[in-house]
């Protein structure tokens, strides 16, 4: 049951109050929709969802000569793009008859979830192999759009640049482990005329499948502009020397 107290309040309340009210309802249930529909709700290992609806706060109303006398409000727009941080809605006074006046509301949404975080350093090409890392729950409003929530993303990357220990982790700070790294002992295939002849080289470059690196075949000084084939394999191009 409502009590007295509840029901004085409710009573005091000025319709530029309740319209206010009504606002900040209509707007947080669009961004919440919004939010919904192009980031399902992941959960992470233990059950949990691996983020948050957004909180929506800090709204800024129109003037009340601007907001009319309707019977409902509804969100006419939202900005394209990912809601979060400062934000403006397009808000539609409705009465019977349709819309009888639209204004702009402003507000800030923020977002929270899981962030994967560096708990020691990684120097640059380093391996990601599971360790060294946590997934730590914050607001992500300020974070960047390829920030990374799961351990599993990291698969088969290592790191592009240093990442010290406290850095969360965004999918532009990785990339692909080289099938060959520097100085690894490879197969070197040539071919001529038809005949294939292979060599042992020294890949003096890191490069992945299809990558065009250098090579120094044993017992030789030169080096051969070769193409990537496996992790064990390369073929020297045609005009491979360097």
């Amino acid at each position: 049951m409502i009590g007295l107290a509840t029901v004085l309040a409710l009573c005091a309340l000025s319709p530029a109050a309740a319209d206010s009210a009504s606002i900040v309802d209509v707007v947080r249930s669009a961004v919440g929709e919004r939010f919904r529909s192009e980031c399902p709700i992941r959960h992470d290992t233990t059950g949990r969802p691996a983020s948050d609806l957004p909180v929506v706060e800090g709204f800024r109303m129109p003037r009340r000569e601007q907001m009319n006398v309707p019977s409902a409000y509804r969100v006419a727009s939202l900005p394209p793009g990912t809601l979060r941080g400062p934000l403006t809605v397009i808000v539609e006074a409705v009465s019977g008859t349709g819309a009888v006046s639209r204004f702009p509301v402003s507000c800030t949404v923020r977002t929270f979830g899981n962030v994967l975080v560096a708990v020691r350093r990684f120097d640059r090409h380093a391996a990601f192999d599971g360790e060294g890392l946590a997934v730590r729950r914050m607001e992500t409003t300020r974070l960047p759009a390829d920030v990374l929530a799961d351990a599993a993303a990291l698969s088969g990357l290592r790191a592009k640049r240093i990442l010290n220990a406290g850095s969360f982790i965004c999918a532009g700070m990785c990339e692909p482990l080289p099938a060959v790294r520097q100085g690894d002992e490879v197969t070197l295939v040539a071919r001529s005329a038809g005949v294939r002849m292979t060599m042992q080289a020294v890949a003096k470059q890191d490069g992945l499948p299809g990558a065009t690196i250098l090579v120094q075949p044993a017992g030789s000084h030169g080096r051969l502009r070769s193409r990537v084939i496996d992790g064990h394999t390369v073929e020297v191009l045609a005009d491979g020397n360097r």
